[in-house]
């Protein structure tokens, strides 16, 4: 009889922990984030390790891959879901630009959203 436990890592306060924490999330593979990425999997097995930074357009397009705000992958504030929706890689024909492309426009389109209310609903 094989007992299954649940092996809880403590995630460190460090972009390396939020990044591998997310890319687990979404069942991402180091080899697919930095292709993504257009770096080496060893690269970024390096800044998940944090022994290797990140450029900033970089780090934007994690963000929008992984539907977060700047603040939360640097800094580890807010939420880690910024609109309770991300899409995740479950159709194996779907790139990481595909998907970071949707979040977005999902973004955009909340962001729009929120421009009408503001205006039209104080009216």
């Amino acid at each position: 009889m094989t007992n299954n436990v649940l092996k809880v890592e403590k995630m460190e306060n460090n972009l390396g922990s939020r990044l591998k924490y997310l890319r687990k999330k979404h069942n991402f593979t180091q080899r697919e984030v930095g292709d993504f990425l257009d770096i080496s999997q060893s690269q970024l097995a390096k800044v998940e390790s944090n022994d290797r930074n990140l450029k900033l357009t970089k780090l934007l397009k994690l963000c929008d891959l992984f539907n977060v705000s700047e603040e939360y992958l640097l800094y580890g504030e807010g939420d880690s879901d910024k609109n309770k929706l991300a899409f995740r890689k479950e159709n194996k024909s779907i790139d990481l630009e595909t998907l970071a492309r949707m979040n977005r426009i999902v973004n955009n389109l909340k962001f729009m959203k929120d421009l009408y209310k503001e205006h039209y609903e104080d009216d």
